[in-house]
């Protein structure tokens, strides 16, 4: 595993907090080169199409920082996951209410 593709899953884990703005920025960085590149969409897509709803944390985390290097990262993201268009709709109406009752 490189470093870049560590990165990606680290970013899009399950933990409680989302990823910060460093990470994505190393990310974004290293996705310029073309192995980088491909292992970090390779990652994305993973989280993006093993919708687990308990796990639902690494979907919405994919979603940011897909968000992020749409923006600071090549243009080739945008052609790249335009076919996941679907998808990313279905978890953009995504809701979580905790057993409290809290969103």
């Amino acid at each position: 595993m490189v470093f870049s593709e560590r990165l990606a899953e680290e970013a899009t884990n399950s933990d409680p907090f989302g990823p910060d703005a460093k990470t994505m920025t190393l990310i974004a960085e290293a996705s310029f080169g073309t192995v980088d590149y491909w292992r970090i969409v390779d990652v994305l897509h993973k989280r993006l199409y093993t919708i687990d709803w308990k796990q639902w944390r690494q979907s919405y985390k994919a979603l940011l920082l897909l968000d992020f290097l749409l923006t600071h990262g090549p243009e080739d993201f945008a052609e790249e996951f335009q076919c996941d268009s679907d998808i990313i709709e279905e978890l953009g109406t995504f809701r979580y209410v905790d057993e409290k009752g809290f969103d």
